[in-house]
């Protein structure tokens, strides 16, 4: 009887070290050369790449599984993300806050794993133990550069970012608000944050506690700038 489903293990590289270490060396060898053409820096300690241009850095992370061993699993997961320094320190000194906040702006997780090639990927991570090494590290590299350079192209300023983000603008209403005042549009501001507040003032009018816990304080922060302005 056929076996339809058989994994494709073909080449094993590395197979004599330990799955961490492991995986940073195929990230080296297939991901690095091509993505530091684009700009990337691959980190080690932080088992991402990093990427800033004037006011965004763009990250992927490249978590690993606990459960990782030999290699009977050598599994490993990736994760878009895009956060802005420059929005961080600008936010801390306009509203006066105590702290600078980390200047998150976007995860591409979903975006990422829903486009393009999805060879490979099974329960959510990309396994070495179970496929064709060379052929997998091509997939993760032609997905990153097609997928990945998709996503962050979404962000590379500040409008593009308005727009990618204002496809959920009741989650977003804190850092759009920004964005248009940031670049002195305070009018475009004022609108966008009129139109999309009816939301939050309902979850204030019930009360709801992860919302007055985690959502009410930035809320209400732009609502008042915006009086002020």
């Amino acid at each position: 009887m056929f076996n339809f489903f058989k994994k494709d293990k073909g080449k094993q590289l590395y197979p004599e070290l330990k799955p961490g270490e492991r995986i940073v060396k195929l990230i080296k060898e297939f991901l690095e050369p091509e993505l530091s053409k684009d700009g990337f820096v691959f980190s080690k300690s932080q088992m991402q790449f990093n990427k800033l241009n004037d006011i965004f850095e763009y990250h992927i992370y490249f978590p690993r599984s606990k459960y990782n061993s030999g290699n009977q699993c050598v599994r490993f997961e990736i994760y878009l993300s895009v956060f802005s320094p420059k929005y961080a320190r600008w936010e801390q000194k306009f509203y006066d806050l105590p702290k600078k906040q980390n200047g998150f702006i976007s995860n591409g997780n979903t975006e990422f794993r829903n486009n393009g090639n999805k060879q490979f990927y099974e329960s959510g991570w990309y396994d070495l133990a179970k496929y064709h090494n060379e052929k997998l590290m091509t997939v993760v590299l032609n997905k990153l550069k097609t997928a990945g350079v998709a996503y962050f192209d979404n962000f590379k300023n500040i409008d593009t970012a308005i727009n990618s983000l204002s496809e959920y603008p009741i989650a977003n209403i804190e850092t759009i608000t920004d964005f248009y005042i940031m670049t002195g549009r305070v009018d475009e501001a004022k609108l966008f944050f009129e139109n999309n507040k009816a939301w939050h003032e309902e979850q204030i009018s019930k009360a709801d506690p992860y919302f007055m816990i985690n959502q009410f304080e930035p809320y209400k922060l732009r609502e008042k700038k915006l009086a002020q302005l």
